[in-house]
């Protein structure tokens, strides 16, 4: 199911539940964040380098790596870092937003 859907219900309703459980949105979410976590904690704490590299390049090569970013360097959770963040990582490699 289109995710682009839950705009249309609110949060309480069961159709928004249904409809959010169905596209694996969480899931995917959840497999970011813990991609991110792991390559930061091996970095900071055994000093390993990451090279992050995803099927097609596009979409979570970037949302990773930038997550990286943002726990590792307080800078890029400021919203002038943010941007820099985005205009760097996402803007200048031409994603396709």
């Amino acid at each position: 199911m289109n995710v682009l859907l839950l705009c249309y219900y609110s949060l309480d309703s069961d159709k928004f539940a249904s409809i959010l459980d169905g596209s694996n949105w969480l899931q995917y979410i959840s497999s970011i964040l813990n991609a991110a976590n792991t390559i930061v904690e091996k970095s900071l704490k055994k000093g390993v380098a990451a090279l992050v590299h995803c099927s097609d390049g596009w979409d979570r090569t970037t949302q990773i790596v930038s997550l990286i970013q943002m726990m590792v360097d307080p800078h890029y959770r400021s919203i002038e870092g943010f941007e820099i963040l985005i205009e760097k990582d996402w803007v200048a490699f031409g994603h396709q937003f």
